[in-house]
């Protein structure tokens, strides 16, 4: 029996087929970059991911590739870059407020998410931490 063959933008029906790509590209350029040059290309990576939280698909390819945005340094610099640090409270704000920070909480949402499935691991947040996280009413 053969494993699920990995999504691509044509089976997943996205706007652009050259999102995966793009996405992975900007992975890849975060993931290569020197501690202090992360900012530079957070935002790229930003703008990909933001057109790909528009469907369940595009959700689906960034969970993918969650395990890999801490190490990437999605986070670098900014206050979602220590896990352990996040408040449940703060979430729905977040998600509210306008301009880039909806889409860097969706990225750490899927975040604990594949820390909550063990599907990746992290030195600050445990397994159990992180579905106790998720588990959290919003206020």
């Amino acid at each position: 029996m053969s494993a699920e063959p990995r999504p691509t933008a044509a089976r997943a029906g996205l706007r652009d087929a050259r999102d995966v790509e793009r996405l992975d590209q900007a992975l890849k350029r975060l993931e290569a970059a020197k501690p202090l040059a992360k900012a530079v290309h957070q935002t790229p990576f930003f703008q990909i991911a933001d057109a790909l939280f528009g469907s369940e698909e595009g959700l689906a390819l960034l969970y993918e590739r969650a395990p890999r945005f801490q190490a990437a340094g999605v986070f670098a610099g900014g206050g979602w870059e220590d896990p352990a640090r996040l408040q449940p409270p703060l979430v729905r704000g977040t998600l509210d407020s306008g301009g880039i920070y909806p889409v860097v909480e969706g990225l750490s949402e899927l975040r604990m998410l594949s820390l909550a499935k063990g599907t990746s691991r992290s030195e600050r947040v445990t397994q159990a931490e992180a579905r106790v996280f998720l588990e959290r009413p919003w206020p």
